[in-house]
């Protein structure tokens, strides 16, 4: 059995709700390392803080795992890989690991999974993780090869979107970052307006 899942997505920015889920996967024993994989911008995806600042939070995300084995490959955030796309993840990764290794995905974010590739490869063939959220239901039909995982969030961790948790630091509400991401945006001040 492979060991390794990769989990990519925009971490824009990382927050509590990334970091139980990577937490659990291991601790559940569905996975014994993971790869956090930021991914490059898209037509549909600005990020909302400038590369030097993205890359500085996700060093600190990724420290917050001492315990855990979770490394960061950062090939789609440092300009060296253009275009993130599931495909071209997949590729890359079979490339550097020899075969394909199962990703993460939100549950949001399956839902466009069949109409971002004509070939079907991503919702059918590709092994996936499918986190749910209690607020997201998805017309599975058109999802193969996949785990539907499940975890119960505590009380203070919430399944929000990035959009919702941007939405809150403008607020000047930090309460679903983990402290030491929170530390280093407030004192930026990030999110607060869009670059």
């Amino acid at each position: 059995m492979e060991k390794i899942a990769i989990y990519w997505w925009a971490f824009d920015p990382p927050q509590k709700a990334h970091e139980y889920i990577v937490k659990k996967i291991i601790d559940d024993w569905i996975r014994e390392e993971i790869i956090i994989t930021p991914s490059w911008p898209r037509d549909d995806k600005v990020y909302k803080v400038k590369d030097e600042f993205r890359e500085k939070i996700m060093n600190i995300f990724i420290s917050c795992f001492s315990w855990y084995k979770v490394s960061l490959e950062d090939a789609f955030m440092n300009w060296s890989m253009w275009e993130t796309t599931s495909k071209k993840m997949d590729d890359f990764f079979i490339n550097k690991l020899w075969y394909s290794p199962i990703q993460i995905y939100w549950v949001d974010a399956a839902r466009n999974m069949s109409n971002r590739d004509e070939t079907w490869y991503i919702p059918f063939s590709l092994p996936k993780i499918i986190v749910t959220r209690e607020w997201y239901n998805l017309d599975w039909i058109n999802l193969w090869n996949y785990i539907e995982y499940n975890p119960e969030f505590p009380s203070n961790i919430s399944s929000l979107s990035s959009t919702q948790i941007r939405k809150n630091i403008k607020n000047w509400d930090y309460s679903w970052l983990n402290i030491e991401v929170m530390k280093y945006i407030k004192e930026n001040s990030l999110y607060i307006e869009n670059i």
